[in-house]
């Protein structure tokens, strides 16, 4: 009977181990610099199933370079969209959109890295840096705003874990937990009556 103790709490132990093992891991940080010609509020959103920023709006003062940090916990290829939120219709920002795409790959190692690429709208050409110019509005037309997708995308948390195989462990985890401390009661029982 002490035997059966003894391999269900070693049981437990490495269940236990499996769980915490879950949460401890690799993560890889993506950084996108940003600058804006005579400073100016910085939007990024991000595409169905992207991890949400740390930040979403920077707030950059003129000649400051803002960056926005974004975590990943898993390999895949991740989408963002990048704007100026223009409140004065006196200027124009150029280009209207940054597109943002995050390849998170793993190393030999097993640990994760990205590779930014950042585009400006419409365009193939590669970016270093998303940076905005702005300019002087000379018509009397108002500024208009095309936004590289017509649907609107909800961001997500950026916690994209796989719940089900920790809940199942965890359930089969206290099920044990249950059993040993019935054949613990049992096993007490037994003991004080004498047999």
């Amino acid at each position: 009977m002490r035997a059966i103790f003894k391999t269900t709490i070693l049981i437990l132990i490495i269940l236990f181990a499996f769980c915490l093992s879950a949460f401890a891991a690799d993560k890889a940080q993506a950084d996108i610099p940003v600058k804006v010609e005579g400073g100016g509020t910085v939007l990024i959103t991000s595409e169905v199933n992207s991890p949400a920023p740390v930040k979403n709006i920077l707030e950059l003062k003129k000649g400051e370079t803002g960056h926005f940090y974004i975590n990943f916990a898993r390999p895949g290829e991740y989408s963002y969209n990048i704007t100026v939120n223009n409140t004065d219709d006196n200027f124009v920002y150029t280009p209207e959109y940054y597109r943002v795409i995050i390849s998170v790959l793993v190393n030999d190692d097993g640990s994760l890295y990205t590779v930014t690429t950042l585009r400006k709208e419409k365009s193939f050409s590669k970016s270093d840096i998303a940076q905005f110019s702005r300019t002087e509005k000379t018509t009397g037309e108002p500024p208009t705003t095309t936004s590289p997708d017509s649907t609107p995308h909800q961001p997500k948390t950026g916690d994209d874990t796989n719940l089900e195989k920790y809940v199942i462990a965890s359930i089969i985890a206290s099920a044990g937990l249950f059993i040993v401390s019935l054949l613990y009661k049992y096993d007490t029982k037994r003991l004080l009556r004498g047999y």
